[in-house]
């Protein structure tokens, strides 16, 4: 698990906007990312099916979107949020 998220983090290291990533540890083996992107061009990743982390998802302004490899999309717009394992986007 630590190599995917650390795969995640290099790419969104090279994210060419404002970016913040705040990690806390809540408890032994159990941490929560914060991750707020701002501008910049589209980012574009992949990553392996991880059905241990959940992922929320929440659009203050403007659009975010995946295309995810079972053929599905998600678009949210401002005030949307999403709720979904990262198995479910790989």
């Amino acid at each position: 698990m630590k190599q995917e998220y650390q795969k995640i983090a290099a790419t969104i290291q090279n994210y060419s906007g404002e970016k913040q990533i705040e990690t806390v540890k809540l408890y032994p083996g159990i941490s929560i990312t914060f991750l707020s992107l701002t501008g910049g061009e589209p980012l574009a990743f992949s990553h392996e099916p991880l059905a241990h982390i959940l992922e929320i998802n929440y659009c203050l302004s403007g659009r975010i979107g995946w295309h995810m490899d079972s053929g599905n999309q998600i678009y949210l717009g401002p005030g949307d949020f999403s709720l979904h394992t990262m198995d479910v986007c790989a």
